[in-house]
């Protein structure tokens, strides 16, 4: 057990200094009641800019999103090991979908076949419009942290819940 603590810390270790976190990027947090944290980095995209394609894979500002575990979580009862994951979106008129892919790493481009959940996120509309991409992780229950995206007019929510 104590081995997989050590290989959980040196993984996310090595994936922040992998990944090092650039002056545009921002990070959201949520720490369980044990003491682990779930992280997300991404750059805020411009609504006014970066207009969203329907049914197509998005990575805001042009890269992916990275989400940061060091235990294990699921997504729609799919468990993701402690590590490091690329994240993107694909929008949708009535819902969304939020992707989490094994493939990670500076020039890493997208590969389906590295897709270890595709999750439908709820969708709603804001009452004033983002005008930047905004993510937030909030702690909601003693094991469950809710990612809320917020982008133009919708907002769209997931649950992650820790094993």
């Amino acid at each position: 057990m104590a081995a997989w603590r050590w290989l959980s810390i040196y993984l996310l270790l090595f994936s922040s200094l992998a990944f090092a976190q650039t002056p545009d990027q921002l990070t959201t947090f949520c720490t369980f009641e044990d003491g682990n944290e779930l992280s997300i980095r991404y750059t805020p995209a411009n609504a006014a800019k970066e207009k969203l394609q329907y049914g197509k894979l998005w990575a805001p500002g042009g890269g992916p999103m990275l989400l940061f575990s060091p235990g294990e979580v699921t997504l729609e009862n799919v468990t993701l090991a402690a590590g490091a994951y690329s994240v993107y979106i694909i929008p949708d008129k009535k819902r969304w979908t939020f992707i989490v892919n094994r493939g990670v790493g500076a020039d890493n481009k997208y590969d389906q076949q590295k897709d270890v959940v595709r999750a439908p996120m709820d969708l709603g509309s804001l009452g004033e419009p983002a005008s930047e991409l905004q993510l937030t992780l909030a702690h909601i229950a003693p094991k469950v942290c809710n990612l809320r995206v917020y982008y133009g007019k919708d907002g769209a929510w997931t649950d992650f819940k820790e094993k």
